[in-house]
């Protein structure tokens, strides 16, 4: 069994960081009449790692994008608590989305994909180059600063992607199936460090996957929806060590709580 290291955040610590969610009556019907969410609510504690799953189609990433403010609802409300209001109010991004695709520009190197929103933010090029620098050393690219979209592999574009959101230091981090397309071994490598990037920061974190092991292995908490409209069909909380490594996917103990999830999505699709 994994056990704890000696330098890890606090809850105190997260709870800090990172930033609540109440979603209350939130309604999405797109074009056709399709109606994807349906007075759903859901709150997410400051800090809190949620992994989100359900039948293909079924709202998810809708969700995300609404939280974002990507798109608005018809009806129902996304809050942000605490002070994050304030902090989008003074300029700063207390949101960061990573898509599935990396969605990085090929004719920027590394360095400047991931310096693209404080850029985009106004910041002088050299606090910006040395953010990006920074972000860039959280996920183990360093070496690859200088290539180019093309010159690295599909597991080093996600890096390079996830580093980009990091990068303004987000207190809410989206993430949508952003590993779906990698191999599995690459893929479990990338989620044992974001889970260690989020025990570093204390961010709160969404992500969405099919992968009951992939949501086991990350989240503290699981929620399961139903195909669209999407309706809450299970909510449970992930009772594993806060150290997480390779070796902990062989227990009884992971196997147990990632079936208890596999069993909630089975019923989602019945």
């Amino acid at each position: 069994m994994p056990t704890t290291p000696p330098a890890r955040i606090s809850p105190a610590a997260s709870a800090a960081a990172g930033i609540g969610i109440e979603i209350r009556g939130l309604s999405r019907t797109f074009a056709g009449n399709v109606q994807v969410l349906s007075k759903l609510d859901l709150s997410v504690s400051a800090g809190e790692f949620l992994a989100i799953l359900g039948p293909s189609g079924c709202g998810k990433s809708t969700l995300l994008r609404l939280i974002a403010g990507l798109d608005r609802p018809d009806s129902g409300s996304v809050r942000l608590l605490g002070d994050a209001a304030s902090a989008a109010g003074a300029g700063q991004l207390p949101v960061a989305y990573v898509f599935q695709d990396a969605h990085l520009l090929p004719w920027r190197s590394v360095m400047h994909n991931v310096a693209l929103p404080l850029e985009l933010m106004g910041q002088a090029k050299a606090a910006r180059l040395q953010a990006a620098a920074a972000a860039i050393a959280k996920v183990g690219l360093i070496d690859a600063m200088r290539r180019y979209p093309s010159q690295l592999s599909g597991g080093m574009r996600m890096r390079v992607s996830l580093a980009r959101a990091l990068v303004t230091r987000p207190r809410l981090l989206l993430l949508d199936e952003p590993f779906a397309a990698l191999d599995e071994i690459t893929r479990q490598r990338l989620d044992e460090d974001l889970r260690q990037l989020w025990m570093d920061s204390g961010m709160t974190v969404l992500f969405v996957t099919h992968s009951t092991p992939e949501a086991t292995f990350l989240a503290q908490r699981a929620v399961v929806f139903s195909g669209r409209p999407a309706r809450l069909l299970a909510d449970m909380s992930i009772h594993l060590p806060p150290w997480r490594d390779a070796a902990l996917r062989g227990t009884s103990q992971f196997a147990a709580a990632s079936e208890g999830i596999y069993r909630a999505l089975r019923q989602s699709q019945s």
